[in-house]
């Protein structure tokens, strides 16, 4: 719920005998004032109720200031509106139709800038910044300035709009990522994803590296393998020398 200020009960609608409300409720009644229902109003109506009743006094001069959602959506206190020589200009059109003057919003700009042309000329008007026809299409467009997406209007709801569409102007709902597959399509194609590479594998300190040592390995010995029948000659072989040298 959004909060803009001190609540009022008690006004009553224009030919309704049986009907109030404030900024947050509307009260039915009966025609012999018995109490029937209240119903509550959603958050675009209340700050509708606020600006109108609160806001401003009976003479519509602004008596408090900006709420932050008037600040967030670029709400004004007021507007200037340019006439020179009988046409209407915005600031931005008249900065470029006279160049090098200051800004237009600067009052003492303003009064210095009448010293030089006869006041028939150039006509400065400011009016409240308020819809000219609805508050749908008022805060739609406050919201495409600032670049902002209306999520819910009801709900004063609005979110940032993506880079993507402020770099190509993309405007209103058009930018809604969420509604819209085809835009998350395009913009991840625009944009592929790094792939995250592996870290390279550091390189071991040769001080902290634990020393190894050497395991000391006794030689093999040869181990000459004879089969039996060399074992019989060579025994055979010694019993004839000593049976010669016997008969010798």
């Amino acid at each position: 719920m959004v909060s803009y200020g001190q609540t009022e009960i008690g006004q009553k609608i224009r030919g309704m005998q049986e009907t109030y409300e404030d900024q947050f409720f509307v009260y039915q009644y009966d025609n012999r004032g018995n109490f029937i229902r209240k119903i509550k109003k959603t958050p675009l109506q209340s700050f509708i109720w606020w600006r109108q009743n609160l806001a401003y006094d009976s003479k519509r001069n602004r008596i408090l200031p900006l709420s932050d959602f008037e600040k967030k959506m670029g709400i004004r206190l007021s507007i200037d509106e340019i006439w020179f020589k009988g046409h209407q200009y915005t600031s931005e059109g008249f900065k470029s139709l006279v160049e090098g003057l200051p800004p237009i919003s600067d009052k003492a700009w303003n009064l210095g800038f009448r010293q030089k042309y006869d006041p028939a000329d150039l006509q400065i008007r400011s009016y409240p910044d308020k819809p000219k026809h609805d508050w749908r299409t008022y805060l739609s467009e406050k919201a495409e300035k600032q670049n902002l997406i209306p999520v819910s209007i009801d709900n004063l709801e609005f979110e940032k709009k993506h880079p993507y569409c402020i770099a190509n102007e993309i405007h209103g709902t058009n930018c809604n990522f969420e509604s819209t597959p085809e835009l998350q399509e395009i913009v991840k194609a625009e944009n592929p994803q790094p792939i995250d590479k592996l870290p390279t594998p550091a390189r071991p300190n040769p001080r902290e590296v634990e020393k190894i040592e050497p395991i000391e390995v006794e030689p093999i010995k040869e181990v000459v393998k004879y089969s039996p029948l060399m074992i019989a000659g060579v025994i055979a072989v010694v019993v004839i020398l000593l049976l010669k040298r016997r008969r010798a």
